[in-house]
């Protein structure tokens, strides 16, 4: 199996609207086992009306709503990345891969997390990126105790998880 790439998101904020088309993209993968690049520029474009704000940020929730709502997404080919908010252009592409629904996990709840990737694959989430030794991380397992569960502000993919040496992580999918 190939793998979609790591993205860039430019200089907008839209982390939410690329952890939440990986997501996407993981469950359309396991409904088809087909690879597709999902449009994260449409959900900046479009999903405004679901609590989403562009490049000022947004949440995956909102986006799995607006996906639902539309009945699927456009595909990145059809819909490319701009690495800013324009016009909603969504009537113009076809539209791949539904959203039938999802679940939130409740933060804290490593537990249900760890069930949630191994069952269902890559999961939208959302962590505290404000300390600078996140923002110069390149490998290894990543650790802060500056980190807070009140101030998450960047989202990611989850997509596995594993332990070393006695210590347990997760493994995640960023983009900057």
């Amino acid at each position: 199996m190939s793998k979609i790439q790591v993205k860039n998101q430019a200089g907008c904020a839209s982390s939410w609207a690329f952890s939440a088309t990986g997501a996407l993209e993981g469950q359309y993968y396991r409904a088809t086992r087909k690879l597709e690049s999902f449009s994260e520029q449409q959900l900046l474009d479009c999903s405004e009306g679901y609590g989403n704000q562009g490049c000022e940020g947004g949440l995956s929730t909102n986006s799995f709503r607006y996906v639902q709502h539309q009945g699927g997404i456009c595909t990145e080919g059809n819909y490319p990345y701009l690495g800013y908010a324009w016009f909603c252009a969504d009537r113009y592409c076809p539209t791949i891969g539904t959203c039938s629904g999802f679940v939130e996990i409740l933060s804290g709840s490593e537990a249900d997390l760890l069930d949630a990737t191994a069952n269902e694959g890559p999961i939208s989430v959302v962590v505290d990126s404000s300390d600078i030794t996140f923002q110069y991380y390149s490998s290894g397992i990543y650790s802060s105790s500056k980190c807070s569960k009140r101030k998450p502000n960047h989202a990611m993919l989850v997509v596995g998880y594993g332990s070393e040496e006695g210590i347990d992580y997760w493994i995640l999918k960023n983009r900057y």
